[in-house]
């Protein structure tokens, strides 16, 4: 497992030093202005925000609710000693397969369709003590250079409500212009939900009733709620809400 994070922090690093920029193209006094913006966003929320430098290859930014959070201080927050090295070894494998991914996908999107994707993440990270907790992390970009390209990248980190889940990530990308998401997670790492099951968990989305689902698919009541059980256990959920909630995050729905 070692092995295989320090081979995809290799492929990440790789893809960070293939981005160039002319430095004349960024504006780092705008940076500057905004961060009094930034630092009262985070208070508002009660996020932990970070910018990070594409130019640099460095934050810019870490407000100061990473220490009230996860005990980090903002110069931690910023280094490598990130909230990343909270994160238990399984998941920051899969983060890593999704940020390879996603920063591949923002080489293929037209550069003013750029600001309109937003990456969501939903993972374990330890705290103080040894136990775990779940957090959503959104990443979205925060400024283009004079060609359009992303510079700066912003990093929003909530408590997740779903502390319950057993699935180590949740992973959606969302297109804020038209409500497309589509999931980066690789199949391996997704609930299978059998063609039946899919068929049910899309009316329970919608909110139809086990009797209802019965009589549109013409099955029994009993055969209904057998998988909706069965649903809610590929899922890891308490119950059907935690279960679409998930299957959205997972593109399933």
């Amino acid at each position: 497992m070692k092995d295989e994070l320090e081979r995809l922090r290799g492929s990440y690093f790789d893809i960070l030093q293939q981005l160039v920029f002319d430095e004349k193209d960024l504006d780092y006094p705008w940076f500057n202005l905004q961060v009094p913006f930034l630092e009262e966003l985070a208070k508002l929320n009660r996020s932990a925000l970070s910018v990070f430098d594409l130019h640099r290859k460095s934050h810019l930014f870490a407000s100061e609710n990473f220490d009230d959070l996860f005990s980090l201080s903002v110069e931690d927050a910023k280094s490598h000693q990130s909230l990343h090295e909270l994160v238990p070894l399984e998941d920051q494998v899969i983060l890593h397969e999704i940020a390879i991914k996603m920063m591949q996908l923002y080489g293929e999107i037209p550069h003013d369709e750029l600001g309109y994707y937003k990456l969501i993440n939903e993972y374990r990270v330890v705290v103080p003590g040894g136990s775990f907790i779940r957090v959503i992390e959104q990443h979205k970009s925060f400024k283009t250079d004079a060609k359009g390209k992303i510079w700066l990248a912003l990093s929003m980190v909530d408590i997740s409500p779903n502390q319950n889940s057993g699935i180590q990530v949740l992973s959606q990308v969302v297109n804020t212009k038209n409500g497309a998401t589509f999931s980066l997670l690789n199949q391996e790492n997704l609930p299978v939900l059998t063609k039946r099951e899919s068929q049910i968990f899309n009316l329970v989305s919608r909110g139809m009733l086990s009797k209802e689902i019965s009589d549109q698919l013409n099955i029994s009541v009993h055969t209904v709620n057998t998988h909706r059980q069965r649903i809610l256990e590929k899922m890891n959920a308490n119950n059907s809400i935690e279960a679409i909630e998930v299957g959205q995050r997972f593109g399933l729905i």
